[in-house]
């Protein structure tokens, strides 16, 4: 659902009359929603069943961080604050 609904602010950013794409804020925005494109694949590839603790391990060292993917509490904004589009080749 949520692929879907970035798909669709996609397009609509992609509609909007040229002249205001090139407005500062009209690019950021087309940027961050570049990055959750990006990001919302990420998250549907790391969904998979052939996802094990060495795959999570991985992931931790190349976004040097810590979580724990198996607390109740992990969640979408858990994995967004990992910045994964700056990783996409490692990540994949």
């Amino acid at each position: 659902m949520l692929i879907e609904q970035n798909k669709i602010f996609s397009n609509q950013i992609k509609s909007v009359n040229k002249e205001v794409r090139v407005i500062k804020g009209c690019q950021t925005l087309n940027e961050k929603v570049g990055n959750m494109t990006i990001v919302l694949n990420l998250v549907e590839s790391l969904r998979g069943d052939y996802m094990e603790d060495r795959h999570w391990k991985q992931l931790k060292d190349k976004t040097r961080t810590e979580f724990d993917h198996k607390a109740s509490t992990f969640c979408l904004d858990d994995i967004l604050r990992l910045k994964l589009y700056k990783l996409k080749p490692e990540v994949e």
